[in-house]
Parts: structure tokens; sequence; C-alpha cells
């Protein structure tokens, strides 16, 4: 980790280079091209792995950097997850290449970083038997002040003469407004020559795609379930942890396949109710709190945590299971934890906590705000939390 230039470096070009069941993160090209790796060879075939946290200070590709004149490249079951390139693809970057074909299916790009063209991924293919197959990839939050295409960049025309064709079916992308030629997203060079159908747009609900530790792992509720192309060049038989694909009705979209029951996930909700309302000054106020779990799996370890009104005296909180209610002091205002233990599904766990009103009239009436959580993915997070004046 902490490389000064890339994890692999290969750049006397060889015939063929095959990366699979790798990981490739926190390294770091302090100049020039590919932060992860910086390939050259004739045939290049990548598979079931990761770049990730990758830098390419002053160059392009900072997780995967590709030299000019290859024939083939395939990239099946790759994550690209907060890579920062200093010029085009923050992902991946590709050079100017006459004839080749590229195929990039079942890969996740997100959250990436540049600072020209392709945030998530700069592809460049060009000539008259080129040809680029795009197929079946979640391209999704990637970021950069004035980038062009900030989710990918197609340059299919790099020697101005005879465009290469794209086709570009089944993929997520994080804004489909204006496609292809009028979209801040997706960019192409000459889109006569862009065949493009069956696309979504929008969140595509992973798990915890966070940058310290990125899991490319849906939720039941990804619109990416079911909406890869079976048929698309080079869709694997597996997903990325080496399941079986398709799991559901069709191929997923990205490098996870959904196994139904292999992702417990809950959809926890929490109300809130206060008692008197309105309150005379000194009078206690009883806040009742319901946390119920919606499912479809059971919770563990639910948390419910209430920030009491700075004007407000602490009373009491207790629930009808879990371990004593806690507080502490947090800029100066009161913040109630209670450890309600596990909650199956469909079941609810009521309390209530009691404030004292201030003697003199509150300044702006009284807040109050609760929410709650659990160890499992909740896909559903505009129900964790409510909020009652009084």
């Amino acid at each position: 980790e902490g490389l000064v230039g890339s994890e692999m470096c290969i750049r006397d070009r060889v015939s063929w280079v095959t990366i699979d069941d790798f990981d490739f993160n926190d390294n770091i090209a302090r100049t020039g091209n590919g932060g992860g790796a910086d390939i050259a060879a004739n045939d290049i075939d990548i598979s079931i792995g990761g770049f990730v946290r990758n830098t390419a200070s002053s160059g392009s590709g900072a997780g995967l950097y590709v030299r000019r004149t290859f024939l083939a490249l395939d990239i099946v079951n790759t994550g690209f997850a907060w890579n920062v390139a200093g010029i085009d693809g923050g992902g991946f970057a590709v050079e100017s290449n006459d004839g080749p074909t590229i195929r990039l299916t079942n890969n996740t790009l997100f959250r990436n970083q540049s600072n020209d063209r392709g945030a998530g991924g700069l592809l460049t293919v060009g000539g008259s038997i080129g040809q680029a197959q795009v197929y079946n990839n979640i391209i999704y939050g990637n970021t950069g002040a004035n980038v062009i295409g900030l989710d990918l960049y197609v340059e299919n025309d790099p020697f101005s003469d005879i465009p290469a064709v794209v086709n570009f079916f089944n993929n997520n992308i994080t804004d489909l407004t204006g496609f292809p030629d009028a979209s801040a997203y997706f960019a192409i060079a000459s889109s006569a020559e862009l065949s493009a159908g069956n696309n979504i747009a929008g969140d595509p609900l992973l798990v915890d795609i966070t940058e310290i530790n990125p899991d490319p792992m849906q939720t039941q509720n990804s619109p990416t379930i079911d909406m890869g192309d079976d048929n698309a060049p080079g869709v694997p038989t597996v997903d990325y942890q080496l399941q079986s694909r398709p799991a559901g009705s069709a191929v997923d979209i990205g490098m996870d396949e959904f196994v139904p029951g292999a992702l417990p996930s809950v959809d926890m909700g929490v109300t809130k109710t206060d008692s008197p309302d309105p309150v005379t000054g000194g009078e206690d106020v009883t806040y009742t709190i319901v946390a119920t779990n919606n499912g479809p799996d059971d919770a563990t370890n639910v948390i419910i945590t209430d920030t009491l009104d700075a004007q407000v005296t602490f009373v009491s909180a207790t629930f009808d299971q879990g371990t004593p209610c806690t507080t502490a002091t947090i800029n100066n205002v009161v913040v109630v934890t209670c450890e309600l233990g596990d909650l199956a599904v469909n079941n609810s766990a009521a309390g209530t906590i009691v404030v004292t009103s201030p003697v003199v009239q509150a300044t702006g009436g009284i807040a109050n705000s609760v929410s709650v959580s659990a160890n499992e993915a909740d896909p559903n997070s505009a129900n964790n939390i409510a909020q009652q004046g009084t």
C-alpha cells in the first residue's frame, strides 16, 4: 500500500496479460498514468477484482491505464471505486487505438473522480473495425469539476476519420437526461455510430460503497436486479463472488448478482407523539416512541437515538425491551441512546422519554428528534427519523 508509482506496471509490450482475483488499492502514481495498474499488451483480460482509492496525481487512469495499440480488452466483474485522476478517467483510461475490440461487461464504477474527461472512465476506440461493447455496468456517482461525461466518456473518433461502433445497453448511469449528445454523465465523440437501449438511471442502491470499505452488493430493492442482458457479449456465468448468474429472471447489472435471502435487510421505522401539547412552563412532557421492523428480515442491534431540545431538562427514558438508556451531553444538548437489542419482522418496541419544560416561555417552542438504526441494510431511510414540536 502507498506505493509510489503503480501496483502493476507493464510498459514493455507483451502478447497478453490476464489479471484475475485481485485488489489494487491505495496506490499513487505521482507522475504519469495508472495509479493502480499501467498495462501495455496486445490482449488484456481483467476480471473479478477491484481498483480502489488509487491516485494518478498528474495523469490519467487512476485505477487502470491501458496503453495504445492493443487488439482486445475485456473487463468483467471488476469494481472501480474512489479513484482520483488529475486528467482523464478516474476509474480507468484507455489510450487511442485503431481497430480493437473492447468489452466492458458487468462492472461497477462508483465515486471516481477526474478533472477532464470521463470521471468514471475514458474509453478510446477508433477505426473502421474498432468496436466497443458496453453492457450491464453500474456507472454511478462519478464526480469532477467541468468534466465532460461524468460517468463515461467515449472517444470513438480519435483519428478524425472513421468513427468506431459503440454498443451501450442495459447499463445503470447516474442520469440519462439529454442522452446521448446533451448528457452531463455520458459523452461520445460521434453518436451516429452509437447503438443504445434498456439503460436505466438513478441510485443502484448498493449495500455500503463508502470510501473506507466499498461493498458493491445490491440491496433487495436495487433497480439493477434482473435488468441486465443475458446475451451480452462476454456476459459472465458467475459474479465477482463466484455466485452463478443469473440468480433471477435475468442477469443483474453490475459486478454482483443479487441472491434473495443472501443479504439481510430491514425497513426500520420510528414514530413519536408528545403529551401534553401545548405544555405549561415547568411541566413534564412525555414523548412516546415506537420503533417497528417492517422486514423482510429480523433486525439486530436496534438503537434509538433521541436528541433533546437544549431548553428542557431530562427526567427519564424507558423502553419495553433492551438495556437501560444512557445520556450524553454533546454541544450543550442531551442525547439519549437506547439499545433495544433484536427486533423480529413486523414487531415493535415502545418506550417513553420524559423531560421538564423550561419555567420561562420556550423560545420557538420545544423541538425533539429521534432516529432508529439496526445492523442490517435499510434501503428505505425516509422513515428512520421522526420529529416532534411542542
